[in-house]
């Protein structure tokens, strides 16, 4: 069975460079510090390690094979970003706005999203390694055929997210709200506190076609 683990953290430098970002097909940003930029527009290639990312807005912003490597993202605007094939790695993101946020057939590995608005986002055909949502605002999330064997949610709200197809052994449900989630029958295999086994044996009832006298 795979276990969730701890995400690493990212590895940041002791100084920043003094390049100037350009948000472009290929385009690389190295050791950035930046904080307060607004980017419009599309990219694909985008290539950003060892960067700091402080109240930076890429909302609406769609990208295409984009990678993240050591970086952190603090207070960022995300807010309907379209990101197709984009990875991360060592990638922190704290009290993000992602809402309506579209992740399709990508990769996160050592990932940690804390204390973030990612409601109505989209995650299908994912890929997640040793990642972690702590206190994030989930509702109609969309997980299908998401592979999330091995994350960590806690202390979330995934008021009717969808998990349907997707791939769960090992995932732990630590304090989080679960009430209409769909895809429930794709939870074998994952951890779930007992406080919140009320509300997911209703659903599996619903599921299976069994009605609940009270």
């Amino acid at each position: 069975m795979t276990k969730a683990s701890q995400p690493a953290p990212p590895n940041l430098p002791a100084e920043w460079s003094t390049g100037t970002p350009v948000l472009d097909d290929e385009e690389e940003w190295w050791q950035l510090d930046l904080a307060g930029e607004t980017f419009e527009g599309e990219a694909a290639g985008l290539e950003v390690e060892q960067s700091r990312l402080t109240r930076v807005r890429l909302g609406g912003v769609r990208l295409e094979r984009a990678t993240f490597v050591d970086c952190a993202l603090h207070h960022c605007d995300l807010a309907n970003l379209n990101a197709d094939r984009c990875g991360l790695r060592r990638v922190e993101l704290v009290e993000c706005r992602g809402t309506g946020m579209v992740y399709i057939g990508g990769a996160l590995r050592d990932v940690t999203l804390r204390d973030c608005r990612l409601d109505l986002t989209t995650w299908r055909a994912t890929t997640f390694t040793k990642s972690a949502f702590v206190g994030c605002d989930l509702r109609r999330a969309d997980f299908v055929g998401a592979d999330l064997r091995g994350v960590l949610f806690e202390r979330c709200d995934l008021t009717a997210a969808q998990f349907s197809n997707a791939k769960l052994e090992g995932a732990r449900f630590v304090d989080c709200d679960l009430s209409g989630l769909g895809g429930v029958a794709s939870l074998a295999g994952a951890t779930v506190r007992a406080d919140d086994l009320v509300v997911l044996t209703e659903l599996l009832a619903g599921a299976l076609g069994i009605t609940v006298e009270r």
